[in-house]
């Protein structure tokens, strides 16, 4: 259970940024990504079954797993066999990703919870503040309270504006 990681939540820049830190971690295994709009999770189960030729480990990532949430979903996913691959030994490592938050009813959800769950949430207005000062400290950079609150007024609460904003004040100075 250790090599299945579920990622949701409603912040897309956290959840990209655990995504990001999962393929520098296992940067040497093959790397598929699968979209469960268009993809049946029984196919991915079976890519993460199959032994590849090259490689022995792969590093599968699903995103916009809604199936795991209340949402209707197009595709009808054989849960079934998502629940078995949970409970087998794998060397694959498998992500689902869902940009949104879970039905913690279901009892697929239930059992992922018992492997690497990330919560990815939106940052509050006090949060928001912290969160631009330890941007600029990890950068080598300082930023004081009041340029920190002309900053924000100035963007709404999209991180990802803010960071590259910042990124170009960091340029600047």
């Amino acid at each position: 259970m250790n090599n299945i990681y579920l990622i949701y939540g409603d912040e897309d820049y956290f959840i990209n940024n655990e995504v990001s830190k999962l393929k520098l971690k296992y940067k040497d295994y093959d790397l598929i990504n699968y979209d469960m709009l268009e993809t049946n999770i029984s196919d991915v189960i079976d890519d993460a079954s199959m032994i590849s030729l090259f490689s022995s480990n792969k590093l599968i990532i699903c995103n916009n797993c809604i199936f795991l949430t209340g949402s209707k979903c197009d595709i009808n996913h054989n849960i079934d066999s998502l629940l078995k691959y949970i409970k087998a030994e794998s060397d694959c490592i498998l992500v689902l990703v869902v940009n949104s938050e879970v039905d913690n009813r279901k009892k697929i959800v239930k059992e992922l919870s018992k492997c690497n769950v990330i919560k990815c949430l939106k940052l509050k207005d006090y949060e928001i503040n912290n969160f631009v000062k330890k941007y600029c400290n990890d950068n080598g950079f300082n930023i004081d309270s009041n340029s920190i609150n002309l900053f924000l007024s100035k963007l709404n609460d999209n991180l990802y504006i803010m960071t590259s904003e910042l990124d170009k004040l960091f340029i600047y100075k």
